[in-house]
């Protein structure tokens, strides 16, 4: 059955998430005191981990990264900071 999730992420250099198979990403944003990613998921789908990594504005992004997705950008407004949400491939 189709349904959407929703994933609390901690901004760090590199996240795993643990998602059914085939899930795909709807929208990453700051909501209250988190950064949030959500997710359109089949519930019954086998899990898989997922990569994923946040760069800030302004940060170098080095040479030797895997194969990237952009996904979002999410401003965090309680610290005024802009970060840029990648999918590692």
């Amino acid at each position: 059955m189709k349904t959407i999730w929703k994933y609390s992420l901690q901004v760090t250099d590199e996240i795993n998430l643990q998602m059914p198979q085939g899930a795909t990403i709807l929208d990453c944003q700051d909501q209250g005191n988190e950064v949030v990613l959500w997710a359109m998921v089949d519930s019954g789908a086998p899990l898989q981990i997922r990569r994923f990594r946040f760069f800030g504005t302004g940060q170098i992004i080095p040479l030797n990264n895997p194969e990237m997705s952009f996904l979002a950008t999410v401003q965090l407004r309680n610290v005024h900071l802009v970060f840029h949400l990648f999918e590692l491939i």
